[in-house]
């Protein structure tokens, strides 16, 4: 028996929880690309409040000539914006809905191939390895260690046979750091007797603009820093790196 939310009366039914999850994925990412547009505008206005009306008027297409760039590149700050406002909160959410996506992909693939959903007890191992060939094709290794690790339960309050101290520690004490032009997680690369911890750098942006067009996400509104030339049209190959 087939029963559920259609869309738009199409026969998917899964099309709606899907839609509703990309969504999700792109309100996460949204505002993680907000704040890493404000930390680049801040390395052109002396305050936090002069950086967001500009951040403003580009939103509504109005970006005005910018200051001259003070660039920093990077480094850990507790007195950050995003830091303060979101903490890793968009980093989590979005490693669990990932790998939410991949389970509905899969599922939709069995339901398609003609299956009911009572098949889905009666086949469940088919099941399972249709998602987890779809979290081999989208879920990159470190959003899914950070999802296991850190947002759907810390490494420290279950921790697994292989994972090292420094992985516990993570678990617990991670936070983003701005490495121009995004922020990532899990950057900090400490050694103790030769192990670090096993979770590994990503970003919210980099992830979701490399799945935009393989994924049909809704695109995301571009890094200022990609927008910026010379008054002859020239491009900074730093400053429009992405």
């Amino acid at each position: 028996m087939k029963f559920g939310i259609s869309q738009d009366g199409s026969d998917d039914l899964l099309e709606y929880p899907i839609n509703q999850v990309k969504s999700l994925l792109y309100r996460e990412a949204s505002n993680v690309r907000h704040y890493e547009n404000l930390k680049f505008l801040m390395n052109c206005y002396k305050t936090q409040h002069e950086a967001e009306q500009v951040l403003n008027l580009y939103y509504r297409g109005k970006l005005p000539p910018l200051p001259p760039i003070h660039l920093q590149l990077g480094g850990l700050s507790m007195n950050d914006p995003y830091l303060i406002a979101c903490g890793t909160t968009n980093f989590d959410v979005f490693s669990i809905y990932m790998m939410n996506l991949c389970s509905l992909f899969g599922i939709q693939k069995f339901l398609n191939q003609g299956n009911e959903y009572d098949d889905i007890k009666k086949h469940a191992q088919e099941v399972k390895e249709l998602i987890y060939n779809e979290r081999n094709e989208w879920l990159p290794k470190p959003v899914k260690l950070w999802r296991n690790k850190v947002a759907a339960h810390y490494a420290a309050a279950d921790p697994q046979k292989n994972d090292n101290v420094l992985t516990l520690m993570d678990s617990l004490s991670a936070v983003p750091q701005y490495k121009f032009p995004r922020y990532t997680v899990a950057s900090m690369n400490i050694v103790v007797d030769g192990k670090t911890s096993q979770l590994q750098e990503w970003s919210v942006t980099r992830v979701y603009d490399d799945l935009t067009d393989k994924l049909s996400l809704r695109p995301l509104v571009p890094l200022i820093n990609t927008r910026l030339v010379g008054p002859n049209g020239e491009k900074d190959p730093l400053l429009t790196s992405s």
